[in-house]
């Protein structure tokens, strides 16, 4: 993404963390092996962890989780399909 401000020239919008990051293994920029997706799909979240100890401290830390996904969508899309026309 990139950020325009009038008058100014675009500046890239650099994230605050990565999900996914470079396999410097391949040549593959993003590779994500075909084993480690579900049919049903994979969402991914990050959030904010936060918890106290017993002396009053709190601790914050950034979490992510991962979970199966809703399942597979449809467009509607068909193929190899004959319609009789009448």
């Amino acid at each position: 993404m990139l950020r325009t401000i009038e008058g100014l020239r675009s500046t890239p919008i650099i994230p605050l963390g990565d999900i996914l990051r470079p396999d410097h293994h391949s040549d593959l920029r993003y590779y994500i092996h075909e084993e480690e997706i579900p049919r049903a799909g994979v969402r991914v979240t990050r959030t904010f962890q936060r918890t106290r100890w017993f002396d009053g401290t709190t601790f914050l830390w950034l979490g992510r989780r991962k979970q199966v996904g809703r399942g597979e969508g449809s467009s509607g899309l068909k193929f190899d399909q004959i319609d009789d026309i009448e």
